[in-house]
């Protein structure tokens, strides 16, 4: 049998009905194709796939089309997919297909996902393997992803694998996300967790989010995490981001948000965009320029 561009990874080549090859939309057998969407892989051909990849240039086409397999081949052969990835040379494409596919198999079996991390140097390859793990488990269990990830040593590790946590259960539920986080020490891990889960939240339910908001005392924890939820709504709500952004302490980031604010509404409704940067606290300055720009 041939051998597949993946032999890296160890595993058996495969070939679909009627011998290998690749077909996308409207190629024949044996002649790739490519579709508008990307590259179009079956499952019993993501060898052939692989093998088409390999020649193409390094370059965002060929990482793109990496990415988009990865899926599959998890679902194939997923020691075959990380294998290839970990003998990529060191650089981007091989940085970004390994923390996809540390997301992607963690989402369908996070045991083996970790007992593959868990053989990784230390490292920041080990720390993105494992932090794109905590992500994607998250995803289904996220209950058992705040476990795992509650039970690494302090420190960086931990920190990033907590934000991707809180990042991914967000958007299934953003309250329990939320009390999760809630019990973080102070510091800076608490506050980007914090944050992701009000840029989520904010999306998804605005109201609920600031009423959680409101719960929070005064300080420069609170002041980032409305500036999260300010960025998150001064696109659609910029009437209420306003209201928000001016409850920051903080002046420095007070007048960036609210800079911010007055930059989305201006391109919504110039008028009363205008008519609030005129009453603003902003800068004189800023003022000036904002006004200009609502045409004033």
């Amino acid at each position: 049998s041939r051998r597949s561009g993946a032999s890296g990874g160890g595993g058996q080549r495969r070939s679909g009905p009627g011998g290998p090859g690749l077909q996308g939309r409207g190629g024949a057998r044996g002649q790739p194709g490519l579709a508008p969407g990307g590259l179009l892989v079956a499952d019993e051909l993501v060898f052939d796939a692989v093998e088409l990849i390999n020649r193409l240039p390094e370059g965002r086409g060929r990482e793109s089309a990496l990415q988009q397999i990865s899926h599959v081949w998890l679902q194939e052969d997923p020691l075959g997919a990380v294998g290839y990835a970990e003998k990529l040379p060191a650089g981007t494409t091989r940085d970004n297909l390994l923390s996809t596919l540390a997301n992607n198999w963690a989402t369908s079996d996070p045991q083996a996902a970790l007992a593959w991390a868990g053989q990784l140097p230390e490292g920041e390859e080990r720390k993105r393997a494992l932090a794109g793990i905590a992500s994607g488990w998250a995803q289904n269990l996220p209950a058992d992803a705040a476990r795992f990830v509650s039970g690494l040593p302090p420190g960086e590790l931990q920190n990033d694998a907590a934000t991707s946590v809180a990042s991914s259960w967000a958007q299934s539920d953003p309250q329990a996300a939320a009390t999760w986080v809630s019990g973080f020490p102070e510091g800076q891990s608490r506050d980007d967790a914090v944050n992701s889960v009000v840029s989520a939240w904010a999306h998804q339910d605005p109201t609920s989010a600031a009423t959680w908001l409101q719960a929070m005392s005064p300080g420069t924890p609170r002041d980032r995490a409305v500036s999260s939820f300010v960025g998150a709504l001064s696109w659609q709500y910029p009437e209420t981001a306003a209201q928000w952004a001016e409850s920051i302490g903080d002046d420095m980031l007070r007048r960036q948000q609210m800079e911010q604010v007055a930059h989305s509404w201006i391109s919504l409704d110039r008028q009363r965009a205008a008519d609030w940067i005129s009453a603003s606290d902003l800068a004189a300055d800023q003022k000036e320029a904002l006004l200009r720009q609502a045409g004033r």
